[in-house]
């Protein structure tokens, strides 16, 4: 009764991986492509074959073999797959992770555990632990990657974004010299980051003018006026959180100061004199305003530590 129970989770299994990579084959499972390693790898291929088409060789190997009880050539073969698997994992790391190739590297792990019910051997388990501390690793950076940035005002479809710090002055500099662009309330989107509480406290005071109406350009000349913060206020929680979401992109894209400015037209063109490297402000800086002349990380505890 046990090896059928545990022959039958095995059928399962691989009936599912393989359905699986059969509807990735042929692009039915894109809405799970949140990532931008999805595209990257669906037109990837080996000796002509695609990813999802040895995928699905795969489990239709490890299917006959949980159909017909070879237990023990269902555990060397599930084995075998969850190393090459490790190699697909370590890679997705390096590079680009892929949802829907992290949905197939569970199936593999989820058959391995099923097939080790019966037997388990010491190697076996360095293999499984190897496989899910890359997997895990995985999911964290397809976690990372998943965490839209949270504009205080405008939207992602916005061809100018900028990354600013309220107690950073170079950043001031660069807000103000885009309100003085007449038409800049409706190309610009702005993402806050909290580097102590003298930044959350300006932030939530910003987004209170703008929910009550205030314009862009008063919002932003009198947001400086903010003192002290809540901390017993449901929205300053909140707002750690979505700063957080903004620092979580500067770390995907590499930056670690602001002013940082994304403008995908020449908008910026004239705008202002842009801004040396020596006028911006680190983003773990413990400085809450000055020059800014602290550049050395101080880590993530710096992210909300008062001046």
């Amino acid at each position: 009764m046990k090896t059928a129970k545990v022959n039958s989770l095995a059928v399962a299994l691989n009936f599912t991986g393989l359905f699986f990579c059969l509807l990735s084959a042929f692009r039915m499972t894109d809405m799970l492509c949140v990532t931008q390693g999805c595209s990257v790898y669906e037109d990837l291929s080996l000796f002509g074959v695609s990813l999802y088409g040895f995928g699905s060789a795969a489990f239709f190997m490890l299917l006959c073999f949980a159909i017909a009880r070879q237990g023990r050539y269902l555990l060397m073969a599930s084995a075998c797959f969850l190393m090459l698997d490790s190699v697909f994992l370590t890679t997705q790391i390096l590079l680009w992770p892929c949802m829907k190739c992290l949905v197939v590297a569970a199936l593999f792990g989820a058959v391995m555990a099923a097939a080790m019910i019966r037997e388990r051997k010491i190697w076996m388990k360095w293999v499984v632990s190897v496989w899910f501390l890359l997997f895990f690793a995985d999911v964290a950076a397809i976690a990372k990657e998943s965490v839209s940035p949270w504009p205080i005002f405008g939207s992602d479809a916005a061809p100018v974004h900028l990354f600013f710090s309220p107690t950073c002055p170079s950043c001031q500099e660069i807000i103000d010299a885009l309100m003085a662009k007449t038409d800049a309330p409706i190309q610009i989107a702005l993402y806050p980051i909290s580097k102590n509480s003298e930044d959350t406290g300006k932030i939530m005071f910003l987004e209170k003018q703008l929910k009550n109406g205030t314009a862009l350009k008063e919002a932003m000349a009198s947001y400086q006026e903010a003192k002290e913060v809540n901390t017993n206020d449901p929205a300053y929680l909140r707002t750690i959180l979505n700063t957080f979401k903004n620092m979580l992109a500067l770390s995907r894209m590499g930056v670690t100061h602001v002013p940082f400015l994304v403008a995908r037209t020449s908008f910026w063109s004239n705008a202002g004199n842009s801004v040396s490297p020596e006028d911006d402000c680190p983003v773990f800086s413990k400085n809450a305003s000055g020059s800014c002349e602290d550049t050395k990380p101080g880590g993530l505890k710096e992210l909300f530590k008062s001046k």
